[in-house]
């Protein structure tokens, strides 16, 4: 409720932007940088191909898979609150003559029929993991796929130094883990991802944790 009632008050087609410009350029070059194509690769075989299939990446930043996707041939829609991260997204997409569709919103809110739904590391940046899950499910056509990789509870920093600061984002972590109540963005565990996921009549379900991320992949 709390993170709902934040979006009246902070619209991305207002002018509200949550990233500077300055960190929106620091985090495109770590982007780059740290580039991880086997998940592209990956979910290209998971598809057969994504020539032609029509794809949006939610949380897109500063674009650099949503460039990755446009060049393996999938129809794509970025989609991000950031007017600095499109920028630099538009721009480069311009620079490599690729055609890609362009959102300046909210994931949550996100609406259309897809064959893929990619999200990378910004789930826990929605307003209500719920609600985002059903978006994502909402947004899939039929025998579509659903390829996330989302910051786990290993993310969310427990562990402290400041004993004040530590009993805060226990007790945000387990608001959001155990009751459904989100205070900011804090990760969850596969307890809360199990329990979200069965609310959907997914044909298959793939989990994989690996260290402080953890890999979904929904095939409906």
């Amino acid at each position: 409720m709390l993170n709902k009632i934040y979006t009246y008050f902070h619209n991305p087609l207002k002018g509200w932007d949550p990233i500077s410009d300055a960190y929106a350029n620091s985090y495109s070059n770590y982007s780059k940088s740290n580039f991880d194509a086997s998940c592209i690769e990956e979910l290209n075989a998971l598809c057969g191909h994504l020539i032609g299939k029509t794809l949006i990446d939610l949380g897109g930043g500063p674009g650099q898979y949503t460039l990755a996707l446009a060049k393996y041939g999938a129809l794509v829609t970025w989609r991000d609150v950031s007017k600095n991260y499109l920028k630099i997204v538009q721009q480069q997409a311009q620079k490599e003559n690729l055609n890609i569709d362009f959102q300046l919103q909210y994931m949550d809110t996100a609406t259309g029929s897809f064959d893929v739904v990619f999200n990378r590391v910004c789930f826990h940046y929605c307003i209500n993991d719920r609600a985002f899950l059903k978006t994502i499910y909402q947004l899939l056509n039929e025998k579509g796929i659903a390829y996330l990789i989302l910051h786990n509870k290993n993310m969310a920093n427990l562990k402290h130094k400041n004993l004040i600061k530590r009993l805060y984002k226990y007790l945000v972590h387990c608001l959001n883990t155990y009751a459904s109540i989100k205070i900011g963005h804090p990760p969850f565990g596969q307890y809360k991802l199990k329990k979200m996921l069965c609310r959907y009549p997914f044909s298959k379900i793939l989990i994989e944790p690996h260290g402080n991320n953890t890999k979904v992949v929904l095939f409906k």
